[in-house]
C-alpha cells in the first residue's frame, strides 16, 4: 500500500467504541457493540470472498487493490487532508 499511494502506510487495529477521538468511533454504545461483534468475529476468520462472486456483482472485472490504490494516489488530496499529512510529516 505505501508504495502504491507514495506515502507511509501503517496498519493499526481500532476499537469501535462511542467516542469522538476514535477514528471508528460511533454514535452510540449499541452500534459499538454491534462493530465490536463483528470485529470480534473477523478477527479470527477474516472476511471470505473471491474475484467470480465480485465480478458477478459489479458486471466486470474486478478491480485489483493495487491498481486501486493507485488511482486514489493520482487524484490531488483534499485540502483538509493535504494540511494534516503535512503536519504528521
Amino acid at each position: 500500500m505505501s508504495a502504491a499511494l507514495r506515502r507511509k502506510v501503517e496498519a493499526a487495529k481500532l476499537s469501535p467504541s462511542p467516542s469522538a477521538k476514535s477514528p471508528a468511533g460511533f454514535d452510540d454504545e449499541k452500534e459499538a457493540f454491534k462493530m465490536a461483534t463483528m470485529f470480534d468475529w473477523y478477527d479470527p476468520h477474516g472476511l471470505v470472498g473471491n474475484p467470480l462472486i465480485l465480478h458477478a456483482i459489479l458486471g466486470r472485472a474486478p478491480q485489483t487493490l493495487r491498481a486501486y490504490l493507485e488511482e486514489l494516489a493520482a487524484e490531488p488530496l483534499p485540502v483538509v487532508e493535504h494540511a494534516r499529512l503535512r503536519r504528521h510529516a
